[in-house]
């Protein structure tokens, strides 16, 4: 059965955490990180797409190719008309970990030479699958991170620290999405090591919500606003933002 998304939705579910869970045929409530992803219009239409259809397949590896990668922060660069580099760095990691995330969540290998992303014609990141299931995915998903840093770090100029910060971000975000447990973000993060800040949490008008360590930088962009639960605002602006995004 497929969920209806409205914009009312789309809007208080903003980082909340939704406990309803994603597949293909379905769209749940989108987190706010979907925004930077793609434009929050293109939503309905990946639903009706079905699975994969449309999307092209390209090896995860690629994000190691100076020059694919480089066609990525380009195509983002044009895409939100802003164009200081290490920020688009971090504006194109923050979308493309939230889909790479997805796989340790459900075991699958996200080691990047086990896993085939999925991008819409434009070049944006929709989808990631791997075939492989791990009984711990702590040492392989250690490694695509680590690998995945370093070449946007390369390739941009981004601080690696800030890009750490987004993984830990995306990780704590499918974990909720996915209706999982609190620890199952916390054993992955420690399978990683100290690279990846241990995930947060508080809880919001009785609603578990992300904690973030990090800031998309996406309001730096023309006409782009400061998401609900940017960790760049004060402490009460925040928390009044979210439990305002909650209300029924």
């Amino acid at each position: 059965m497929r969920t209806r998304v409205s914009p009312e939705s789309i809007g208080k579910s903003c980082f909340a955490g939704s406990r309803a869970r994603f597949r293909w045929g379905e769209l749940s409530e989108p987190l706010c990180y979907e925004r930077v992803s793609f434009p929050l219009a293109r939503v309905f239409g990946i639903a009706e797409l079905g699975e994969h259809r449309g999307l092209i397949p390209v090896p995860a590896l690629a994000i190691t190719d100076s020059g694919w990668l480089g066609s990525q922060i380009e195509a983002t660069a044009r895409r939100y008309r802003y164009d200081r580099l290490p920020d688009i760095g971090v504006l194109w990691w923050y979308s493309a970990s939230s889909v790479l995330l997805g796989l340790p969540v459900e075991s699958r290998d996200p080691g990047l030479d086990s896993v085939t992303l999925f991008l819409h014609p434009d070049g944006r990141i929709l989808d990631a699958r791997s075939s492989v299931v791990l009984d711990d995915v702590g040492e392989r998903l250690a490694e695509a991170l680590s690998v995945s840093i370093d070449a946007v770090a390369r390739q941009t100029g981004a601080p690696r620290r800030a890009l750490w910060a987004i993984a830990t971000d995306s990780l704590a975000s499918r974990v909720l999405w996915a209706g999982q447990p609190t620890s199952v973000a916390e054993k992955l993060a420690a399978g990683v090591g100290p690279s990846l800040p241990m995930p947060r949490y508080v809880e919001v008008s009785g609603r578990l919500v992300v904690r973030r360590a990090s800031c998309c930088l996406i309001y730096l962009a023309p006409g782009q606003a400061m998401c609900t639960s940017c960790p760049r605002q004060t402490p009460e602006e925040r928390i009044r933002r979210l439990t305002a995004s909650l209300e029924p």
